[in-house]
């Protein structure tokens, strides 16, 4: 046995080495700002949660296990057939299932970095391993450097568009040229969970580049725009010969009823949607030209959040900043190299910028 395993059980090697998950500091005070998980502000409408109580009647029953109605929703607003979409609990989950299918031993995945924290796991989770392409400086995806970096036992490769946590983009024209450099052996997942909060017109889903590209998944969620972060659902849009079996891999009822319901309810509700992804574009703008404005080196983020790099936020290390931040009462996500602050309300906000303007004095 492992001497380092604490367990009796023999837990993978991979699996020990496992970074700890580090959870953000708590907000202290009575009036707490949670602008660490990029969640929604406001509560979904109140049909929305009308419609997810509903579901409790019966939850006594499993849930559909097709999760049909909701497929077939997705699909109505997507304008595709419902056999080019799967539904999972949340785009994080779906990401596993999709890696497993064409996991091998020794084979990688390739992806950016700094990217979302999840792909290093997700990715040994199913036994590949993660091959990292750094960013660029401007802090968007190197591209290029990530079509070189695939090889004969690269799986699989994730492109997070816009970014976590940096907030930056790439090009539809740009993921479509790296989508003509690889090997159409290789499974490409574009995650465009904050995808609604773009307004660059360069910038557009990839959604458009599906039908002309079999080994294309899109990853999508209602966990940001769609202000359901706390049931857990999202989808994958692809070809129906992935998708058929990106669906025999995923883990039978794990779309609840009360989130399938949810869902499909929000879905219906486009104008609020819209009303809350504005108000976030608005005030994203109004935070960049402010934090700008202190000389802080932010990124131009398409996304709900933004991202100060190494010791920017308040002169100080990440972690050492967070617990700054929490004692004010405001909780923010720090990264070994940079801090990530979600947009909340405009009051929340303006607590963020009370702070950072105080460092700045």
């Amino acid at each position: 046995m492992n001497t380092d395993n604490p367990s009796c059980v023999n837990i993978r090697e991979d699996v020990l080495a496992f970074p700890k998950i580090v959870t953000p500091p708590a907000p202290q005070g009575e009036n707490p700002a949670f602008l660490a998980a990029n969640e929604h502000p406001v509560a979904p409408p109140l049909a929305v949660r009308q419609a997810a109580g509903a579901a409790l009647a019966n939850c006594n029953r499993y849930p559909d296990m097709a999760t049909t109605d909701l497929i077939t929703q997705v699909a109505a607003f997507h304008q595709v057939d419902p056999t080019w979409v799967a539904t999972g609990a949340g785009s994080s989950a779906l990401l596993v299932h999709a890696l497993s299918l064409v996991a091998n031993p020794g084979a990688n995945v390739v992806f950016a970095w700094r990217s979302f924290e999840a792909y290093p796991f997700v990715t040994q989770v199913v036994g590949s391993k993660p091959k990292l392409v750094p960013l660029n400086q401007d802090q968007t995806h190197d591209l290029d450097a990530m079509a070189q970096a695939v090889d004969e036992t690269t799986s699989a490769v994730i492109i997070c568009n816009p970014n976590n946590p940096t907030g930056t983009v790439v090009t539809t024209a740009q993921i479509r040229r790296f989508l003509e450099q690889v090997d159409p052996r290789v499974l490409v997942i574009v995650d465009e969970a904050y995808i609604d909060y773009v307004n660059d017109p360069q910038v557009g889903t990839a959604l458009s580049l599906v039908a002309e590209f079999e080994n294309l998944l899109v990853a999508r969620t209602f966990s940001k725009a769609y202000g359901l972060a706390g049931v857990r659902v999202g989808y994958m849009v692809g070809q129906p010969q992935l998708i058929q079996y990106l669906r025999s891999v995923t883990l039978p009822f794990s779309v609840s009823a009360v989130a399938q319901e949810a869902a499909i309810a929000m879905l219906l509700q486009p104008q609020a949607v819209a009303e809350g992804v504005s108000r976030t574009v608005a005030e994203r703008s109004r935070m960049l030209t402010a934090l700008r404005e202190l000389g802080l080196p932010v990124p131009r983020s398409q996304t709900n959040f933004f991202w100060l790099p190494g010791s920017s936020c308040l002169g100080m290390e990440p972690a050492q900043a967070a617990q700054v931040f929490a004692q004010a009462g405001i909780a923010v996500r720090a990264f070994p190299d940079g801090v990530r602050i979600a947009l909340g309300t405009a009051q929340d906000n303006d607590r963020v910028l009370e702070l950072l303007r105080s460092a700045a004095s």
